[in-house]
């Protein structure tokens, strides 16, 4: 990538693929956006010929594409009931959601696993904490306090005049409690099949980008 950016020409072809996802989202789609926004500023005349293949999807929205040089394509993927059914085939066209979680169920994943790892991820997305399946909203209140506990405790703590093994022994006293609440026995729910398919896509969907 660093030789493609120094050197290219108008007359050069760039593949990039899936640059960015080696580390965090967030470095990985700043450094995708810069690198592509770099060849857009070159203009029609001096932009190589770039074709990029990327499952970074918010990068779409983050593109300075003022003289319309980007054309977007993606992989075709029809829904057949509550079944996806893979093409294979380029269309034109943009994603913005992952076909991970149903990828995952139809390669054997256990279906609570699956649910948990939708779970997570939509926490992530909307920015909501983290919370363990069939918490009541009573016990997720008692962690939360447990937890503004630790913090209220750090923030008031001195780092030069207090003890460091207090604080060590307070957020160990935490962690016991955690690990005691881990180990209790978590009934699975049953997961309904349909529901997530219909959730996670619409009725005509597609797949990974490429620009």
């Amino acid at each position: 990538m660093s030789v493609a950016l120094r050197r290219a020409t108008g007359n050069s072809l760039a593949i990039v693929d899936e640059f960015g996802k080696g580390t965090m989202t967030e470095v990985g789609l700043s450094l995708l956006t810069a690198s592509l926004n770099y060849w857009l500023r070159c203009g029609k005349a001096s932009c190589p010929h770039v074709v990029v293949s990327s499952h970074l999807h918010a990068v779409i929205d983050l593109l300075d594409d003022d003289q319309n040089i980007i054309s977007y394509h993606t992989m075709e993927v029809l829904r057949v009931g509550s079944e996806l059914e893979f093409q294979f085939r380029l269309v034109e066209g943009t994603v913005d959601c992952s076909y991970a979680a149903y990828t995952a169920m139809k390669a054997g994943i256990p279906m609570h696993v699956v649910e948990r790892g939708y779970d997570v991820y939509q926490a992530l997305k909307t920015g909501d904490p983290i919370i363990k399946r069939n918490t009541t909203e009573l016990e997720w209140g008692q962690q939360y306090q447990r937890l503004k506990a630790v913090v209220d405790f750090f923030l008031a703590w001195d780092l030069e005049e207090d003890d460091p093994i207090e604080l060590l022994e307070h957020v160990a006293s935490f962690a016991s409690v955690d690990e005691r609440n881990a180990t209790e026995p978590i009934e699975e729910e049953q997961v309904n099949h349909e529901e997530h398919v219909d959730d996670e896509h619409s009725s005509l969907d597609r797949g990974a980008s490429s620009l």
